[in-house]
């Protein structure tokens, strides 16, 4: 488990050896994970100088709750092991925080020689069971870099001819073994072999990943999770070689570091510092580009916005259409032509520019080469886009289509609970531009959310049963009153295509739910041949508009769009009080702006912590929100899964903002009611 927010292992980078930072094996597992990102690896073991500023959320942990998680998994798992194994060590007595970790390496490494040699006397039998050792430290060097660790379990079994079998296992609170799991296997079995000395040609290293639908009924090794190895070995090898890809990230200095931006950064700890950084620079970053794009377009001499902006003409915002297929034309016509010609960005180069030229009117709207628009205009060149048409199209055969302006939009949103894998909350509205009325809006929140697999999965399906029964109340009530109760079309619109994949997995493990049939048709299980039967709004307006902020997730959308102003979050409870959404899930949902002062050229500079003594001019979206969900702990608050928790410090405030309506006063819980409430207004949005 990585514990290196809240737990014992260090994260490296504050014990150098020869110049390198000492890594964790869970820093670069957490590096896998998000997905080899090189700033999340400079971060995380190198420069400490930008760690010096005052940053209110970055370079902390992103939630308690998954760090208690796995904590609470670790548990479980091993007081089920070690009741059915032959022998039971725990040296967490070990633990590096209390002695050092050459003392602890040294204790866990005779610990763990001395079973071996036991086993290699011990006979096999056909019900073997094994030695296992808990919260085992290590340490080493791989290729150029020291590195240490905790591996969470380890067994040990005696074989034929007198070998012993060593697994070493990694214990997770996810439901599918993931490669970043894998390596920190691999880590730990080749810091263990270079110790085995004498002992290595009699002991047989294997790894295995351990977690919630790990089958533990028997301890036969046989049985036990188990992974192939070697090609985890060689991958670790040529990752802390000398050649390897972490030494060319630690030879670079920080601001020359690429970086992608996108929905992975909603979930690291250090997506305020490299979004702020990327402002502050103008870094061509901030468009969401890939490392390899922003690679070849620093070969053209293209690192910051201007840059780019500067490399074409751009008509005016109002007189921009998508169905404009001209080229732009150039000013700087050599290295646009270069660019134009390039087989990685040639092909979207007007994309990137007219995206550039928004981006900076954002940021320096006084730049020569910013467009100075408000709102989201569109971007020339994309198309009539994928959202389907409110009526049939003329001369078509009238027959088997709605009336005209007679499609029912069903807008949905879907919460997903990444820690329990159900769906928490559903919501809906359902309209039509023929219908008179309000739009009809149904939210449902799950009953509980329990531990154990099968009864969350029983609750996961009474909620989605009784939302797809009000939703097709609610359907076949405006298909009547518009006239078409029989040929009504319906379509579904999401924000994100992830809250499609969600719903659509649910449907797939509800298989006895009665609509299912009905909403396998409309998510696109069984897709028609011309047209899907739902929209992921978040694509088209990616694609298709022109966005002044890094982040694409829903709040900085209607930032950017004008539709919503901040009353339209004030809401009416069922006992007639008012609330503000706004502030009851403002922490980690809302509070997404930094404040900024200019700089005498217009450039932006953030006010970091409590300096009450700058002038603020305005705020910018600093924090990743590329998605529209809402953070867990709410829900889990509600449903009381907060209330016995025993944390202190950061982690207890943490949790606490989550869990009432009006922190720090604390006078009314979060409860379903605004949950619900939440719901139907990010419906309304889309």
């Amino acid at each position: 488990m990585s514990d290196d927010n809240f737990g014992s292992e260090s994260s490296g980078g504050d014990n150098q050896t020869g110049g390198l930072p000492v890594m964790s094996a869970s820093g670069i597992a957490e590096y896998i994970r998000f997905n080899c990102c090189p700033r999340f690896f400079k971060l995380k073991f190198g420069d400490t100088e930008i760690k010096k500023r005052k940053w209110p959320k970055a370079f902390k942990p992103i939630s308690p709750l998954l760090y208690g998680a796995g904590k609470a998994l670790e548990e479980e798992k091993i007081s089920e092991l070690k009741e059915k194994a032959a022998g039971y060590l725990d040296l967490s007595e070990t633990d590096p925080r209390y002695m050092n970790w050459n003392a602890a390496w040294k204790n866990s490494l005779n610990t763990l020689r001395e079973v071996i040699e036991n086993q290699f006397s011990a006979k096999e039998l056909l019900d073997c069971k094994p030695i296992l050792l808990y919260q085992v430290p290590m340490k080493g060097q791989i290729g150029v870099w020291d590195v240490r660790g905790i591996a969470d379990l380890i067994g040990v079994w005696p074989c034929e001819g007198g070998k012993v079998k060593v697994r070493i296992f990694e214990l997770k609170a996810s439901w599918k073994e993931q490669t970043a799991h894998r390596i920190q296997v691999a880590i730990y079995v080749l810091l263990l072999s270079q110790e085995l000395g004498s002992l290595s040609s009699k002991v047989e290293l294997e790894g295995g990943v351990i977690n919630k639908e790990s089958d533990l009924e028997t301890l036969d090794s046989d049985r036990l999770p188990k992974f192939k190895l070697r090609p985890l070995i060689m991958d670790v090898e040529r990752l802390f070689s000398f050649e390897g890809e972490l030494n060319r990230i630690h030879q670079k200095p920080l601001p020359d570091v690429e970086y992608q931006l996108c929905w992975r950064c909603d979930n690291c700890g250090f997506n305020e510092c490299c979004i702020v950084s990327a402002v502050e620079s103008e870094s061509v970053a901030l468009l969401n580009l890939t490392r390899g794009e922003q690679n070849v377009l620093r070969s053209y001499g293209i690192k910051c916005l201007e840059d780019l902006a500067r490399l074409k003409t751009l008509p005016h915002a109002d007189s921009l259409r998508p169905y404009d297929f001209g080229t732009l034309p150039a000013r700087d016509v050599e290295k646009a032509g270069l660019l134009a010609t390039d087989p990685v960005v040639g092909s979207k180069l007007d994309w990137l520019v007219q995206r550039a030229q928004f981006m900076l009117g954002g940021i320096r709207p006084n730049s020569p080469f910013a467009s100075k628009s408000r709102r989201m205009p569109w971007l020339t060149g994309t198309g009539y886009g994928s959202l389907p048409e409110d009526s049939a199209s003329f001369g078509a055969d009238s027959a088997l289509l709605s009336n005209p302006d007679g499609m029912i939009r069903v807008y949905l949103f879907v919460e997903w609970d990444y820690m329990l894998d159900v769906i928490s909350m559903i919501s809906a509205r359902v309209s039509c531009t023929r219908y008179r009325g309000e739009s009809l809006g149904v939210s449902r929140i799950i009953g509980c959310l329990p531990d154990e697999r099968e009864a969350c999965l029983d609750e996961e399906k009474k909620l989605l049963e009784s939302f797809f029964l009000e939703v097709t109340q609610a359907i076949t009530k405006i298909a009547t009153e518009v006239g078409s109760p029989d040929e009504a079309t319906v379509h579904l619109y999401f924000f994100s295509r992830r809250e499609r994949d969600v719903l659509m997995d649910a449907v797939r493990r509800q298989p006895s739910l009665i609509s299912a049939r009905a909403v396998r048709d409309l998510l696109g299980l069984r897709q028609a041949i011309d047209q899907p039967m739902f929209s992921i709004v978040q694509d088209e307006i990616v694609h298709r508009k022109a966005l002044r902020f890094p982040s694409s997730g829903l709040l900085p959308i209607l930032d950017q769009s004008g539709f919503f102003d901040n009353n339209t979050w004030i809401v009416k409870r069922r006992d007639g009080s008012l609330v503000d959404l706004r502030r009851v899930f403002h922490d980690g949902f809302f509070n997404y702006s930094l404040p900024y002062r200019r700089a005498s050229d217009g450039s932006i500079s953030f006010i970091l912590g409590f300096d009450r003594a700058s002038k603020k001019e305005g705020y910018y979206p600093v924090r990743a929100r590329f998605g529209n969900q809402i953070p867990i702990e709410y829900l889990w608050a509600a449903k009381g899964r907060l209330d016995n928790r025993d944390e202190k410090g950061p982690a207890k405030i943490f949790l606490e903002k989550r869990m009432w309506c009006d922190y720090p006063q604390k006078n009314r819980r979060i409860t379903d009611e605004e949950l619900t409430l939440m719901g139907l207004k990010l419906c309304l949005a889309l």
